[in-house]
């Protein structure tokens, strides 16, 4: 994302099946869980890190 590399781009669709396959083995199904994580990424866990600890 921070790259620039567009989604459309084979680089971005393999980007994309190595992000889904990853979550699917961290996260164990738990979308919750999975949700919760990435949201604490993109808010760098400094503009909301009370999000990060529930």
């Amino acid at each position: 994302m921070n790259k620039g590399i567009p989604a459309d781009s084979e680089e971005g669709r393999l980007i994309a099946e190595d992000y889904l396959h990853l979550s699917g083995v961290i996260f164990e199904g738990n979308k919750e869980l999975e949700e919760k994580f990435w949201m604490c990424v993109n808010r760098r866990l400094t503009l909301l890190p009370q999000a990060c600890t529930r």
